[in-house]
């Protein structure tokens, strides 16, 4: 798909004729829409990428490559999660270092819970539950820091942290 096709999505209403359009074209729709600013296209590529089969980690690159909408990644960080496979070093060289000390807490907080709860025969479903709520508390954003109470010359003041 080029530039063209763009365009003709941008400007017409009818998006059912890129409803069988691969992952590779909603890769070229994203970059080009991306280089030439058309955000509604850009924002359509996004949620078809984010709805298609896409290996984890190629979808963790193209969400930063393209800087998109971070919590939409919660899903390829629980696949990687549960993957019984080790983390590599292609994995950390893929993804911040924060956000890779993020995951393999997620993996060892999922197997703790998971291997302390062995008599319980949970379902696969109930297996995926276990480590998206533990990756959605440790890929939380933190919210802003409280102020402290900061004691200069016998006068208290606020600072923020």
């Amino acid at each position: 798909m080029g530039l063209v096709s763009v365009v003709r999505f941008a400007f017409c209403q009818d998006s059912y004729s890129f409803t069988d359009a691969s992952v590779d074209d909603w890769m070229s729709i994203l970059k080009l829409s991306t280089q030439y600013e058309i955000d509604h296209v850009r924002g359509l590529a996004m949620a078809r990428l984010h709805g298609s089969q896409i290996d984890p980690l190629r979808k963790i690159l193209i969400w930063r490559e393209y800087n998109l909408d971070p919590s939409l990644l919660i899903p390829s960080y629980v696949s990687l999660c549960q993957r019984s496979e080790p983390l590599t070093f292609d994995i950390a060289a893929a993804i911040s270092s924060e956000n890779f000390v993020r995951l393999a807490a997620a993996r060892e907080v999922y197997r703790q819970r998971m291997g302390c709860e062995h008599s319980i025969n949970r379902t696969t479903a109930e297996q995926a539950a276990i480590a998206e709520e533990v990756v959605r508390q440790l890929f939380a954003k933190p919210g802003p820091r409280p102020a402290k109470r900061k004691k200069m010359g016998g006068v208290s003041t606020m600072n923020k942290a």
